[in-house]
């Protein structure tokens, strides 16, 4: 197993209309030797912290009817890659809740 050192939570609000989430952390193995914790690491990081970082400017964002949300993923999000299994499951949830999200907030 190898550990990405890659950990990086990077917010930024512009007079509180922009958030970008660029957040990931990357933990390159086979799947039937990660153990569980390695996935909710992956989970932790890469999905939950878009959706904190979302939630806590989201309403405020919606009350004033103006601001942006961008979620950054990779090519994993698009498809699963060899060797990235808990990684790329957490960065399709991050498609999910982009795409989900641009519905309900249009």
């Amino acid at each position: 197993m190898r550990v990405w050192p890659v950990s990086v939570y990077y917010i930024k609000t512009l007079y509180d209309k922009l958030i970008i989430n660029l957040i990931f952390l990357s933990i390159v193995c086979f799947f039937f030797n990660y153990d569980m914790h390695n996935f909710q690491i992956m989970m932790d990081v890469n999905y939950f912290g878009s959706v904190f970082a979302t939630r806590a400017v989201i309403a405020e964002m919606k009350a004033r009817q103006q601001g942006r949300v961008v979620f950054i993923s990779s090519q994993a999000g698009q498809l699963g890659l060899f060797g990235f299994t808990g990684y790329s499951a957490a960065k399709f949830a991050l498609r999910g809740l982009a795409e989900a999200l641009q519905m309900e907030v249009g």
